[in-house]
């Protein structure tokens, strides 16, 4: 987490809240102070005096106020730049991830990340950050009136303090681990209630008790961790807090033992006083920040790993001349597929047909990356493909997938030039106004294929694409691909002649 890098970017929101900040306290501390005049001049009060301390006193209070707010506002502004931007550019690497990283994760724990992990940070570490600074400032502030005061009392209570620095050294480890054990949990929540919901046509008065009592299980399983790290943060702040009382008893008994030795003035000591419960917020503030913060360290690792870029220093290519498949080998599991050699080239039109398990999609999932490929394999004009990018030449698709958005923009999504092509558009001519939830199987391919022929793409791998489409659509849909001047690999089981006679070559795994 970029802590530094995102702080800079809205420096100038973050000064406003440490102004306001130091506004606010050092209104705030003329309250004791004026505690301390009256007290020393009770006996010459008239009314002269009660309405030039009332006043102070009173104006101290309104602007104390009026900077806690400016302050306050300015922190939600903060935090709203930080969710804008945080949540963005987490989504953003992950549309850059490649399938293998992106396979690390379920897709419980890419949501819980863009929402649960993001909060998460902020709440425990930035906003801890911009706390702990506000809380430095405050305590540097009432400290500097109580020097004024008396400092001898004043580097007691400072020592005093300084034992409670210790705290964050002995809770902070653990509560790191049970914070990164809740976020695992709500990831695992979000995956399995994903799957609960994939039932939803079985959903009746028979499975409804299996479902309820499965997500009950989940749930009560995430929310026990949540308890159990309420249940230490809890323990934490009342060690925290007794640290506190400490600081008075100290500053108690040596001011009135100074008092005593008339080294200082009752009105100072009760002046002091004010000011130690104006100190011991700030100190307890600081200790549970520090302790807050130095636990959030496994949520943070958490979140980069969707913000480390590992395709920066690679290669990108997007255009093509000929593509060759050498002796490729994989296995995985119980299954291998061996000595597979293919030659392709610029604006040919493929078909690939084979037994199931012949291997296909996994040949097809290699060369355009989903799935890692071995070293020198698969080479793109004479480059491994292991060193390039090719997400900007290969377009891989194997399901129907519709945007909630216009049919227009479900075009445009892949190439953002403002008018689409009349020969790509007829292909939606009829469902172009239609809502994308009213579409069939059959015209959710045509606004994909549409998509696929309006993007900068040169190679499109349409595997099984047309698995759950009519016939007619499918040689419908088809011939427009091979009307096109792009490269196209169909993986099928459609083994009619007509149909694979459409094509320059079938490819026979």
């Amino acid at each position: 987490m970029k802590k530094k890098e995102f702080i800079l970017k809205n420096k100038k929101i973050f000064f406003l809240i440490m102004f306001f900040t130091f506004l606010s306290t050092a209104f705030i501390s003329l309250v004791p102070i004026s505690t301390k005049n009256i007290i020393e001049n009770y006996s010459n009060l008239n009314l002269e005096n009660v309405l030039r301390y009332g006043s102070i006193y009173i104006i101290s209070i309104v602007l104390f106020l009026y900077f806690e707010y400016k302050k306050k506002v300015t922190i939600a502004l903060f935090g709203y730049n930080y969710f804008v931007q945080t949540k963005q550019e987490v989504f953003n690497s992950i549309l850059k991830m490649t399938p293998k990283k992106l396979r690390e994760k379920n897709l419980g724990d890419v949501i819980n990340a863009i929402t649960k992990d993001t909060e998460l940070v902020y709440e425990n570490y930035i906003h801890s950050y911009i706390s702990l600074c506000i809380s430095i400032i405050s305590f540097i502030v009432y400290v500097s009136y109580m020097i004024y005061l008396n400092w001898i009392l004043t580097i007691i209570i400072i020592l005093s303090s300084a034992i409670s620095f210790f705290i964050p050294k002995i809770v902070g480890n653990k509560m790191s681990y049970m914070r990164k054990e809740y976020s695992d949990s709500c990831s695992e929540l979000i995956y399995n209630l994903e799957n609960l919901l994939g039932g939803v046509e079985i959903f009746n008065y028979k499975t409804n008790k299996y479902f309820s009592r499965k997500f009950q299980d989940y749930n009560q399983k995430t929310e026990e961790k949540g308890l159990n790290l309420l249940k230490y943060i809890s323990f934490t702040n009342i060690f925290s807090g007794a640290s506190l009382y400490f600081i008075n008893i100290m500053t108690f008994v040596i001011g009135m033992i100074l008092v005593s030795t008339n080294m200082i003035k009752i009105s100072e000591l009760i002046a002091i006083i004010g000011f130690v419960d104006l100190v011991a917020i700030p100190t307890r503030d600081i200790i549970q920040l520090i302790i807050t913060m130095k636990s959030t360290s496994d949520i943070i690792k958490k979140l980069d790993f969707y913000l480390i870029d590992e395709n920066k220093n690679i290669q990108k290519i997007d255009s093509f001349e000929k593509i060759e498949i050498k002796n490729l080998s994989y296995s995985v599991n119980n299954f291998r597929i061996d000595d597979i050699n293919i030659n392709l080239q610029k604006g040919k039109k493929y078909v690939v047909i084979g037994k199931n398990g012949s291997g296909k999609s996994t040949i097809m999932k290699l060369l355009s990356k989903r799935i890692q490929p071995n070293p020198n394999q698969i080479f793109i004009d004479g480059k491994d493909i292991i060193n390039l990018e090719i997400r900007d030449l290969i377009l891989y698709l194997s399901k129907l997938f519709i945007i909630n958005d216009t049919i227009d923009q479900n075009i445009k999504m892949s190439n953002s030039n403002i008018k689409i092509d009349d020969k790509i558009f007829s292909i939606v001519k009829g469902i172009e106004n239609q809502e994308y939830k009213s579409l069939s199987m059959g015209e959710r391919a045509k606004v994909n294929i549409a998509r696929a022929l309006n993007s900068y793409h040169p190679v499109l791998i349409l595997d099984e694409f047309f698995a759950n489409i009519d016939e007619k659509s499918e040689i419908d849909l088809t011939k427009l691909l091979i009307k096109s001047d792009k490269t196209i690999i169909c993986i099928t089981h459609n083994l009619e002649k007509e149909y694979l006679n459409m094509f320059d070559e079938v490819i026979q795994i």
